[in-house]
């Protein structure tokens, strides 16, 4: 890792640790000041969100792990649906297909989410698509840029190895997209984790496992149980972050060598 990029690192946790103490500040000062003349509805007290998550373990449990199963699955058919995309259309030269994907997902998802129910109807499958309809964008996008960039690294070493268009395609440009993927799966795994989320809250019970994250907002707001609502928001806030975060960590950790500049660039 670069000293730009550990300094880079440093500043971002400092902004996280900053942030976390100014809300837990701000929290305590609320609740010490105002506690008591806050609707429930905006600000739960903090003894209650823990109830919450005491009395009930398991389910919360079961929930954000179910949820966040079926987001990797979702994680896992984006990327490979977005790679093979991305790829073709750059291979072929098919613009339009990219201009296609961009409008698709700039629909809003209450508007796709209504066409995906008829399609598949309620159940598992529902919520799995709006995560894959969700997260395939960012990944689509990523290795249609690199595979329809033609740099100077790339021209030198096809020339030096007289490599085929095909060759140099395969072995060149969709192996530095894969390298160079960590940024594109730090913004389609949290939105895996939003579409999933979403299509449990409107299947309601998605599956006889769980009813998932999406399941316990739909039922806190049905029944005016505001600190089941707050802590479903709070874990599948926490599942998105660290989705992202975590995926671009690991990524930097398995091709430690793309912080230093692609070779191939």
């Amino acid at each position: 890792m670069t000293p730009e990029a550990r300094q880079l690192k440093k500043i971002n946790w400092a902004i996280v640790i900053t942030l976390g103490i100014l809300g837990i500040s701000l929290g305590s000062i609320l609740e010490l000041f105002l506690g008591s003349r806050i609707s429930p509805f905006l600000a739960p007290h903090p003894d209650e969100l823990f109830r919450q998550l005491v009395e009930t373990p398991t389910d919360w449990i079961k929930a954000a792990a179910w949820t966040a199963l079926m987001s990797l699955i979702a994680s896992v058919i984006s990327v490979v649906l977005g790679s093979v995309l991305g790829f073709w259309a750059a291979y072929k030269r098919m613009w339009s297909v990219d201009c296609w994907a961009q409008l698709i997902c700039s629909i809003p998802l209450i508007a796709i989410a209504t066409y995906l129910l008829l399609a598949v109807g309620y159940g598992w499958a529902y919520g799995l698509s709006l995560a894959v309809f969700l997260g395939f964008f960012p990944v689509e996008k990523h290795v249609f840029d690199y595979c329809s960039t033609r740099s100077e690294g790339v021209n030198s070493i096809s020339a030096s190895f007289g490599l085929s268009r095909r060759q140099e395609f395969l072995h060149l440009r969709l192996a530095g997209a894969f390298r160079a993927m960590g940024t594109a799966l730090s913004q389609s795994l949290p939105l895996c984790f939003i579409g999933e989320t979403m299509g449990e809250y409107t299947s309601g019970k998605i599956s006889p496992v769980s009813i998932g994250l999406g399941g316990h907002l739909r039922y806190a707001q049905n029944y005016s149980e505001y600190p089941r609502l707050w802590m479903a928001i709070i874990l599948m806030m926490l599942l998105v972050y660290w989705s992202g975060e975590g995926a671009r960590i690991l990524w930097s950790k398995k091709f430690p060598l793309y912080d230093q500049g692609d070779i191939v660039q």
